[in-house]
């Protein structure tokens, strides 16, 4: 399943549309006895986590992955590794599909407490901002600060631009703040 980043490499698994013996021929398996299609009926999968992987496929990977031509977050491997059965288990396993792959998605980012800072004319809309905070915006699109999250250790912050609405000398001029990237080694997630 996709996933907003939280700089974990964790995957959740869906295993809703996971059949086990429908339409099998229980003769045409190896190894499957003709008394196990009703067991294999019953068969669920009951708990299934994995991890995400970089573009070897095979290493852990927290981050967000991209098209190199379009810029587009795109999805990676996961690799399945606790697959959990319920009913008549004893002699089953599971083999992981080939293709397992989800997208991690970009957090997005709230910048809070801003406060313009009073200025000398200087001919030119350049603003100073105090006090400036952010926030990540939790799943449940509530503001949670970066130190109380599995982010607390990522290298990132933000960049923006400020600027007075016209470059005239004047009290209670707005101040318009434009978020224009991140940095760090984490930023892009």
């Amino acid at each position: 399943m996709d996933k907003i980043y939280d700089a974990t490499v964790t995957a959740t698994l869906n295993t809703s549309g996971a059949v086990f013996g429908a339409g099998l021929d229980p003769d045409s398996v190896g190894g499957l006895r003709a008394n196990d299609a009703g067991t294999l009926d019953q068969i669920e999968v009951v708990g299934a986590s994995g991890y995400f992987t970089a573009a070897d496929g095979i290493a852990a990977d927290k981050n967000v992955a991209f098209d190199a031509s379009t810029g587009a977050v795109i999805a990676k491997s996961v690799v399945a590794t606790e697959l959990q059965l319920s009913g008549g288990t004893s002699n089953y396993y599971l083999v992981q599909e080939d293709d397992l792959s989800a997208k991690i998605v970009q957090r997005e980012i709230a910048i809070t407490d801003a406060v313009g800072k009073s200025k000398v004319f200087d001919a030119t809309t350049t603003a100073e901002i105090e006090g400036l905070e952010w926030q990540v915006l939790t799943n449940d699109r509530e503001l949670m600060q970066i130190s109380d999250t599995s982010m607390a250790n990522d290298s990132i912050a933000p960049t923006y631009t400020a600027n007075f609405s016209d470059m005239n000398a004047g009290q209670g001029k707005s101040i318009t703040l434009a978020f224009t990237g991140m940095t760090g080694a984490d930023g892009a997630n």
